[in-house]
């Protein structure tokens, strides 16, 4: 969650600047996220989040970056993500982006240090949403792609 929070301003900032600069995060692997982004359900989401849970039970003590995700907070993070807010326009889009961004980068994380490639498919589902259903004036996968190289993530470029 604390994340989360130092990473929001940034996002915004980012978007209205093109920089970014604070989050880092290990050196990326050759998995590149969003090389084909896809439609994906918040229930799909949610339902692979299950999946991971029940198969990888590691997952609920992982740590990384100083966050983990209680089945309580992992649901909050993912409401958020998932679902619009009271908030309108470049706030809301960003808002939903920041809490994306840190589940994307902890199963990602997760997948890459205990070689579960349910959690690299996870993170990348999460990516698939956030730059497919997440709406707003600001271009959500070149805001995405550039929090997430930041931090590491490696990204794709394409369409």
């Amino acid at each position: 969650m604390d994340l989360l929070r130092r990473c929001a301003r940034r996002l915004a900032v980012a978007s209205l600047l093109g920089v970014l600069g604070g989050c880092s995060a290990e050196a990326p692997s050759n998995y590149v996220l969003g090389s084909q982004p896809r439609s994906v359900s918040a229930a799909q989401l949610q339902q692979n989040i299950d999946a991971l849970y029940a198969q990888h039970p590691a997952v609920s003590s992982f740590v990384s970056q100083s966050v983990s995700y209680t089945p309580q907070s992992l649901a909050i993070v993912v409401r958020k993500c998932t679902q619009p807010g009271t908030q309108s326009g470049a706030e809301a889009q960003s808002s939903r982006l920041m809490a994306c961004a840190p589940l994307i980068y902890f199963f990602y994380t997760f997948g890459q240090q205990g070689s579960v490639s349910e959690a690299i498919e996870l993170a990348d589902e999460f990516y698939s949403f956030a730059v497919t259903d997440v709406k707003g004036p600001i271009d959500p996968r070149a805001a995405l792609d550039k929090l997430l190289s930041s931090w590491g993530i490696p990204v794709g470029s394409g369409g």
